[in-house]
């Protein structure tokens, strides 16, 4: 008759049955109780004493002892930038993972999953080495921010004008454009796509773009140039096809009618 091996280990929070076996007629254990079988749940000595059918004693003794604790490391505590995503990797070798705590994290089992924390959060790993033996770590993840940057929506500039990108200076110690600039601001007049990343002190980066879509040509105003106006007669100025329009008298119209000699003007936008 046998219970089981003499140097049992037992994991915290695991259970072992002893089991005596089913071919006696009574069963007699160390806490007095007369089940064929006994749940351990501590370490500790255990034994059973058994009478056969025929009335022979027999007996075992087992002694459980505490498993070492299982050893899992998923690294040192963590930094990371605003948005920016951080892969956390168990050691390989269990059976199973289990992740926590269940914020922006793509996965609460696997060896290594994907955390993007928008503040500090502490991430923990439960992993099952052996049946019932579990080891556990945990990892702090800080988060680092830099201010946004907003360059403007995307827009179009007239022949001779230019457009200046600021992204600001709200704590950023560099800044890099797309052409190669360095500077705080950027001076454009050629339709493209800007962009900028600005560094902050923390290492933390901002980004953004924008289009300078098109130049437009300045409007050419061409006015009748005749400067004869018979009496009574009167004249229709037309300044062409623009949007907007500004006469010399603030009127706003595409047309003038001139009765009266003059000097006439038009500003067009």
């Amino acid at each position: 008759m046998d219970i089981g091996p003499s140097d049992s280990l037992l994991c915290s929070g695991n259970t072992i049955v002893l089991n005596a076996g089913t071919d006696f007629s009574s069963y007699l254990w160390q806490d007095g109780s007369t089940l064929p079988t006994f749940q351990v749940t501590s370490p500790g000595l255990y034994y059973v004493t058994v009478v056969s059918v025929c009335g022979t004693i027999y007996s075992d003794t087992i002694t459980v002892s505490p498993a070492p604790p299982v050893s899992i490391s998923i690294g040192p505590d963590r930094t990371k930038c605003n948005n920016d995503t951080l892969q956390l990797n168990a050691p390989t070798g269990f059976l199973n993972y289990v992740w926590g705590n269940n914020y922006n994290i793509n996965s609460l089992q696997g060896q290594s999953v994907i955390v993007n924390p928008l503040v500090d959060t502490l991430y923990f790993v439960k992993a099952e080495k052996t049946p019932g033996c579990f080891g556990y770590d945990t990892i702090r993840v800080y988060v680092d921010h830099s201010a946004p940057i907003y360059l403007g929506a995307d827009t179009s500039i007239c022949a001779n004008e230019s457009l200046t990108l600021n992204p600001g200076s709200a704590g950023f110690t560099n800044y890099l454009w797309n052409t190669g600039a360095i500077s705080n601001q950027l001076t454009v007049n050629i339709p493209g796509v800007y962009s900028v990343t600005a560094t902050a002190a923390n290492g933390c980066k901002s980004y953004d773009t924008l289009e300078l879509r098109a130049v437009y040509p300045l409007p050419v105003v061409s006015l009748n140039k005749n400067t004869g106006l018979c009496k009574g007669e009167s004249r229709v100025l037309i300044a062409g096809q623009y949007s907007n329009y500004l006469w010399h008298d603030g009127s706003t119209n595409a047309t003038f009618t001139v009765n009266t000699t003059g000097t006439y003007y038009v500003v067009e936008m």
